[in-house]
């Protein structure tokens, strides 16, 4: 008996299946085309506004740090009028300007967006690459080598009081840290007491040699023996690593420290006879006649500063300052959920003392 008795219509009705299932591939295969479209086309817009807001971000955070160059230009340009820098001063209060500035802004990024700045006098912290002499002075006479070297054991001892004081570190332990400092940026390989250089961090995992130069950053001091990320933290605001490269002539008070922008715990490490009543008489003063040249003698810090014997009015006067050229800014921009930090080195330093003009040269940039 035949399957189908009328061929020509069972042929029809097998055609008409066919297509029917190539009909239903086809659709199966566009729908697939347009959901693969479509998620193509809200990834591709979904990047491009991220790269909007990313790129908005950046921009609100570099104009943020030009803003501040642009600040303590006009800062130098006016220190006829306030010979020396302290946290009284624009530069170190920008918060109030940027609800002004930040309009401004916004017509590029949109109305979703916000900015905020930290500003640091890092003259007004200590600086690690200060902690051993000069190699100029190799060929120095012995007075001046002698002279240099009471100062740079003076700089050791604010930060092996600092580590004492403020950080609770063993008295034994804070000397081994100082030293091993003081081996990882000097120029030769020969370990102190206690200290390291490269034949002790080639035992680590991983290991590495000693710097043996000056500290290319602060966040390298973790690298040392005796540090730690968490202590690192903590003397952040207190002490710095200032490098310009080669070529570049210091200033005259290189490694002295601002007296007008110290903070409270370095005040007090500045000499183990200050007390509590002396750092803040010091912060009292500062606050409302800040520190300048005529108070830079011992004998300048004894009137300033009631109270004040001559032994530690003479170590103070070889340790502070009271002008800066080393600023740090922390900038960071959000535009929608997105944010960007920049964080730079900036020194300002003068072109002609006469006509007072500045430049504010970017040192270190790095964006997070």
């Amino acid at each position: 008996m035949p399957s189908c008795p009328n061929r020509p219509v069972c042929q029809r009705s097998g055609e008409q299946g066919i297509a029917l299932v190539l009909t239903l591939l086809v659709v199966a295969l566009l729908t697939v085309l347009i959901v693969e479209y479509d998620f193509r086309t809200r990834l591709d817009a979904r990047s491009a506004a991220n790269f909007r807001d990313d790129t908005g971000a950046y921009l609100l955070a570099d104009s943020v740090v030009q803003a501040v160059r642009g600040v303590l230009h006009k800062d130098y340009t006016e220190r006829a009028k306030r010979p020396y820098d302290a946290n009284t001063e624009e530069w170190h209060n920008l918060g109030v300007m940027l609800p002004l500035l930040l309009p401004m802004l916004q017509t590029t990024t949109g109305g979703d967006s916000s900015v905020s700045v930290i500003v640091a006098d890092e003259t007004g912290k200590l600086d690690l690459n200060q902690l051993v002499l000069d190699p100029s002075l190799a060929n120095a006479a012995a007075t001046v080598k002698t002279e240099k070297g009471k100062l740079v054991a003076q700089r050791a001892g604010v930060l092996q009081q600092l580590l004492i004081e403020e950080m609770e570190m063993d008295p034994v332990d804070a000397a081994a840290a100082v030293r091993s400092v003081q081996d990882w940026v000097d120029e030769d390989d020969n370990e102190r007491l206690d200290g390291a250089e490269s034949s002790y961090y080639s035992t680590l995992e991983p290991p590495y040699a000693a710097r043996n130069g000056p500290l290319r950053t602060f966040d390298e001091l973790v690298m040392i023996k005796g540090f730690n990320r968490e202590l690192v933290d903590k003397l952040a605001p207190h002490v710095t690593a200032i490098w310009t490269g080669t070529g570049t002539t210091p200033s005259p008070y290189r490694g002295k420290i601002n007296i007008n922008t110290a903070s409270t715990a370095l005040l007090r490490a500045l000499d183990p006879n200050l007390d509590d009543q002396d750092v803040s008489a010091i912060e009292r003063e500062r606050d409302n006649d800040p520190f300048g040249a005529q108070d830079m003698s011992g004998t300048g810090l004894k009137r300033k500063i009631t109270g004040l014997d001559d032994s530690t009015a003479a170590t103070l006067a070889k340790l502070v300052h009271y002008e800066s050229d080393f600023f740090s800014v922390e900038a960071t921009g959000q535009v929608g959920d997105t944010k960007r930090s920049v964080w730079a080195l900036l020194k300002r330093g003068g072109t002609g003392t006469s006509t007072r003009q500045s430049v504010t040269q970017v040192m270190a940039w790095r964006v997070n």
